[in-house]
């Protein structure tokens, strides 16, 4: 019975510790509803680019270019992989993403907004989706802390 108890625990344990440490793509009404909001997790994670450089991670000229370089990028490379793996917008799709990215490059949080009127099968499939190109694939800049960074994005095949 003891051994039981302690593999039951020990279960729920790491499936606890593998949900915190895992990234998340979720859209930002439910990462609200899930006390994940914005507002929240801009308190964890500074801000990449900032009107004051004192309150930004990337704070010269040419660390702000390379970061939008990088984040341009690396859209485009999820844009690649979703239509590498047959998923196509019906039409072009404007959208707002924040994502929360560790220092080393790894992406905690994918938190987007795409439209009300978007099928709820779209927006599932785009999370699945985004959620094994994250597994594989880091932000191509890393920082001495947790940073995050937001656009308005327009998703077209």
């Amino acid at each position: 019975m003891l051994f039981r108890n302690t593999v039951f625990i020990l279960f729920f344990f790491l499936m606890g510790f593998s949900c915190l440490t895992a990234q998340q793509v979720i859209d930002s009404q439910r990462a609200n509803e899930l006390g994940l909001g914005m507002e929240i997790l801009d308190t964890k994670y500074k801000s990449a680019l900032h009107e004051k450089p004192e309150k930004a991670v990337f704070k010269t000229e040419e660390e702000q270019q390379k970061l939008t370089k990088a984040y341009t990028d690396f859209l485009q490379q999820i844009g690649a992989f979703l239509s590498s793996h047959q998923f196509h917008w019906d039409t072009q799709v404007r959208g707002f993403n924040r994502i929360y990215i560790k220092p080393d490059g790894s992406v905690d949080y994918f938190i987007y907004r795409l439209p009300d009127d978007l099928p709820v099968q779209k927006k599932l499939e785009f999370e699945k989706l985004l959620s094994q190109f994250l597994t594989d694939h880091k932000f191509p800049v890393s920082s001495p802390v947790p940073f995050a960074q937001c656009s308005s994005t327009v998703w077209s095949n």
